[in-house]
């Protein structure tokens, strides 16, 4: 990889990063709108509330699955429930119309997925934990977001264990002692290997 390369990817990392907050914001404004209240309302706070608390509970819910239980995986989905039937009654607020059409829904959907997939990318962290992947595992996997074995047994999760060397192999590496080590990039070799 040259230069040139990675100078383009942090173009569209900044470029992704400012997109997905103006359309985060975009949402937040739409889910307030769509909680209909008047502007002069003394409850307004409320409305900005509830879109601030409910985006807050779509990135916890787009976290590490390791490290979710179910009240977040329930929490994150009523919260995209909620901010996307928000978001579509904020545009209808918009454009001044009382039915839900297809642009309304795509776009709704749209403005709440877009802003927690691209920061997470923009940041480096699109392996940590994904919205749909998460709730895919949820449904596979019940068992992890429990932290349960296969006879209901509560099992404590076990954070960063292939980080601290708690991971064992189930068999050993087979070296050959009589070949010399390859020629890898940013590594030494000693010149009298096997030469004892």
């Amino acid at each position: 990889m040259n230069k040139s390369d990675g100078k383009f990817l942090k173009i569209k990392r900044i470029l992704a990063l400012v997109t997905a907050v103006g359309v985060l914001w975009a949402s937040i404004v739409f889910s307030k709108n769509g909680f209909n209240f008047e502007t002069n309302s003394d409850y307004i706070w409320i409305g900005w509330l509830l879109a601030l608390a409910a985006t807050s509970a779509e990135f916890m819910l787009a976290s590490d699955f390791r490290k979710l239980n179910w009240s977040i995986v329930a929490l994150g989905l009523t919260a995209y429930i909620y901010s996307i039937w928000s978001n579509v009654m904020g545009f209808q607020d918009l454009r001044g119309k009382d039915t839900t059409d297809i642009f309304s829904i795509s776009a709704s959907i749209f403005m709440d997925v877009y802003p927690e997939v691209t920061i997470a990318w923009a940041l480096g962290e699109s392996k940590l934990g994904d919205v749909l992947g998460n709730l895919w595992r949820s449904v596979n996997t019940p068992e992890i977001v429990t932290g349960q074995d296969g006879n209901g047994h509560t099992q404590p999760v076990q954070r960063g264990e292939f980080q601290n060397g708690k991971y064992k192999a189930k068999h050993r590496p087979h070296f050959d002692s009589s070949r010399p080590p390859q020629n890898a990039p940013g590594t030494k070799h000693n010149k009298n290997w096997g030469q004892e």
